[in-house]
């Protein structure tokens, strides 16, 4: 079996003679090229893919959405006023407040007075303008890596209807 030669160009350059292979690349060039590939495809799986983790919050040596299921709470909603009791076993650090009224919900803003309510303590908020339905869900304060965070009880809704 016959062995091809490399073919090589003869290049002029300034007058001296250089011979240059055809055949490929350098092989540093090679290497660098092959590893700035690799490095940008790790970087863009890398950003990819810190979207599916999440942080994990404990509450009472529990994630906050086992915590979520101890809070337990009474809404009341009547002329304008919302009040909140707290019957759980879980203090409760911040709510988020939806109003309901003709078809429409409204995220509603409690201000500076939202400060939460301990264990069987209660809490009242003046809320304008009227709403047929209140919907409160719970916001707890938990542990994680990066120190405290507020965690959202989405899963556990309190409502209460306008009287």
């Amino acid at each position: 079996m016959k062995r091809k030669k490399a073919t090589r160009a003869l290049i002029s350059y300034n007058g001296s003679k250089i011979l240059k292979s055809k055949r490929s690349i350098s092989p540093v060039v090679a290497t660098v090229l092959l590893i700035a590939i690799v490095v940008v495809l790790a970087l863009i799986i890398f950003l990819w893919a810190r979207g599916f983790i999440t942080e994990t919050i404990m509450k009472k040596e529990k994630s906050a959405n086992q915590a979520c299921e101890e809070v337990d709470i009474e809404v009341a909603y009547v002329s304008g006023e919302l009040q909140i009791i707290n019957k759980g076993n879980m203090p409760v650090y911040n709510f988020r407040v939806k109003g309901k009224s003709q078809g429409s919900i409204d995220e509603i803003d409690l201000g500076d007075e939202n400060r939460g309510v301990a264990i069987g303590k209660s809490i009242s908020f003046s809320i304008s303008p009227d709403y047929d339905e209140i919907e409160v869900f719970p916001v707890i304060l938990g542990e994680a890596g990066s120190g405290k965070k507020a965690y959202v009880c989405e899963n556990n809704k309190f409502s209460a209807i306008a009287e």
